[in-house]
Order: structure tokens, then C-alpha cells, then sequence
């Protein structure tokens, strides 16, 4: 077998709601998601072939930060 690097990953997420208007049950909240928001460069093996030049040669790869914003309003 042939095991490549531990992929970190992390997905941060933070909201917020708001009172929408003075009826129960009525929300407005904004929010925002992260991910990746360490930004890390992920490694993988490039070919798992033995006969192959490329055989357990570690690339770097990976994406890079995303941040989504959003609102919702609940009733």
C-alpha cells in the first residue's frame, strides 16, 4: 500500500440572526462560511506505479481560500 500525506482541511462558519419584525418566529441572519481559510497547499503523490519515473514523487496542489456570504430571512 501506499499512503500519501494527511490532508488538512477546515471549514469555519459564523452567523448571526436578527429579530425580523416584533411576530415570533421572524428572523433575518447573515452569515459567512470560510473554507480553507488557513489557505494550506495539500501534497499528493503523483503516480502510485511502481514501474513509473513519477512513482511516490509528492506534488503540490490544492485550492486556495473561498468565502461565502449569505442571508436568510426565516419565518
Amino acid at each position: 500500500n501506499v499512503r500519501a500525506p494527511a490532508i488538512p482541511g477546515e471549514t469555519f462558519r459564523l452567523e448571526k440572526r436578527f429579530p425580523f419584525t416584533k411576530r415570533e418566529g421572524t428572523f433575518f441572519g447573515i452569515g459567512i462560511t470560510m473554507t480553507n481559510p488557513f489557505n494550506r497547499h495539500n501534497a499528493y503523490i503523483s503516480s502510485t506505479d511502481v514501474t513509473s519515473s513519477q512513482f511516490g514523487a509528492l506534488l503540490a496542489g490544492g485550492g486556495g481560500r473561498t468565502v461565502q456570504l449569505d442571508g436568510r430571512i426565516e419565518f
